[in-house]
């Protein structure tokens, strides 16, 4: 059960994580609206969190909220494959603006789409349109959703060290040159 501390907590991880201040009131709805609820401690302190829907019908474990203090390298990817595993589903699906998300999805599966190097099959575009149907914003067939948020979730998008996968990304979610975003990008792929 979320007590009022455990939220608290979340809401101070989150606020780590985004590197801007989230409300209690704004997690609420990452932890109550969803199904399953993973929490990562370090050192005695929450650090972490995701919440996550099963999608029975598409055979796909919705990622719906995430957030990872700086806790160090590999706790994100930890919790993801934890969640993804636990959800006994092939198939994963999440939403986000942060390039991070896509390294630890890539490292914990056989495959997610979009990705730099290959163009994803009209199957994936359907699973992606499926996913964020009831959101805000508008799906690209290369899986960007164009106005997804109603500003950017970051202080600045957060670079990675890749400068191909940096590319892409400022290309799929249309990076200002003040280095944010309203776009984001819907991933697919399966669960290893």
């Amino acid at each position: 059960m979320a007590t009022p501390e455990i939220i608290s907590q979340i809401t101070q991880a989150t606020s780590n994580g985004f590197g801007i201040s989230r409300d209690e009131e704004d997690m609420r709805s990452h932890i109550f609206d969803t199904e399953n609820i993973g929490i990562i401690y370090k050192d005695g302190v929450l650090s972490g969190f995701a919440t996550t829907q099963a999608f029975q019908e598409m055979d796909l474990c919705y990622l719906h909220g995430i957030a990872i203090g700086s806790t160090g390298v590999g706790t994100g990817s930890v919790l993801l494959r934890h969640m993804f595993l636990e959800s006994g589903m092939n198939r994963f699906g999440f939403t986000t603006q942060n390039p991070t998300m896509y390294l630890s999805a890539k490292k914990t599966t056989v495959q997610i789409f979009p990705n730099p190097d290959t163009e994803p099959d009209a199957e994936t575009v359907g699973f992606g349109k499926k996913l964020v149907a009831h959101r805000k914003g508008y799906f690209l067939e290369t899986m960007a959703i164009m106005e997804l948020y109603p500003e950017c979730l970051y202080p600045t998008i957060p670079t990675p060290k890749d400068d191909s996968l940096w590319r892409w990304w400022k290309t799929m979610l249309r990076v200002d040159s003040g280095g944010k975003s309203r776009d984001g990008i819907v991933f697919v792929g399966k669960i290893k």
